[in-house]
């Protein structure tokens, strides 16, 4: 009997995990009608407040990705899921571009990517009380310097990584924030947007935000890009389609605007 509960048990999970990672879709708009011209299916990362279910537009990113279609006449379908799994779906032509990711030599291989639509800037946090000011990477010495588990913060920071007082936290960076508040560490890299976003809207780390700041100098910045499947074949026209309506946002000022926006912490749950 014990192990009929533990089999049901393990049902019910896994039933619930497929559930949690499988989209929803209006009746006119299902997978199977994703070669309609005037769609594109999008598979991307909960990352807020650049992009999530739960906020306001689907966050910054989203709401640029969605009204960039728009003026061009196409209407867009979210689709959520972990990135390893968004990239191996648009890899394979399952669905039709990824949001949003860097390119690279081997993703160039599968994928085609647009104009950027933000730009990450990973930069130094410290406490306001911490005296802390960097130009060159050798400057990084003699800081504890805390660092999330399997990141890595670009190919200078690497090269010189032994040569560092190095923390290593868990996977997110609310674990680091903490252990500054706590001067465990005195310097910690994060994502400014992400960062500033956490602090302005988890009510643990509200208590502290005002002890906290940052480095305006970016140890890290990358290009993120909406990435085309180059398996399906409507995808070298949307491609074009696309940055002719993300022209469109930046040359009027919507990009800009949405990108101050999620840096105030305005893209609050719906």
């Amino acid at each position: 009997m014990k192990n009929l509960k533990v089999r049901k048990t393990a049902v019910v999970v896994f039933f619930l995990s497929f559930l949690i990672s499988v989209p929803c879709f209006p009746e006119e708009m299902t997978p199977e009608k994703s070669e309609h011209p005037d769609v594109i299916r999008i598979a991307l990362e909960e990352y807020p407040p650049l992009q999530s279910p739960t906020l306001k537009y689907f966050g910054s990113d989203c709401r640029i990705l969605t009204e960039s279609f728009e003026s061009v006449g196409i209407k867009v379908i979210y689709g959520w899921f972990p990135w390893k799994r968004c990239l191996y779906y648009v890899k394979n032509g399952e669905w039709d571009a990824a949001a949003n990711g860097s390119s690279t030599p081997e993703r160039e291989k599968f994928f085609w990517f647009s104009e950027p639509v933000s730009i990450s800037k990973t930069v130094f946090f410290h406490r306001k009380d911490y005296s802390f000011d960097w130009n060159v990477l050798d400057d990084l010495k003699g800081h504890r310097i805390g660092v999330i588990l399997g990141h890595v913060y670009g190919e200078a920071f690497e090269n010189i990584r032994d040569e560092l007082t190095i923390d290593v936290a868990g996977i997110v960076p609310h674990n680091n924030l903490k252990k500054l508040y706590a001067k465990r560490i005195d310097i910690t890299p994060v994502d400014l947007t992400t960062c500033v976003f956490m602090m302005k809207t988890d009510s643990k780390l509200q208590k502290i935000a005002d002890s906290i700041t940052w480095h305006p100098k970016p140890i890290q910045s990358a290009e993120w890009c909406l990435m085309f499947s180059k398996k399906v074949e409507k995808n070298k026209h949307m491609l074009k389609l696309f940055n002719r309506g993300l022209k469109i946002l930046k040359d009027d000022g919507r990009c800009d605007r949405y990108h101050e926006e999620a840096l105030n912490g305005e893209y609050g749950t719906k």
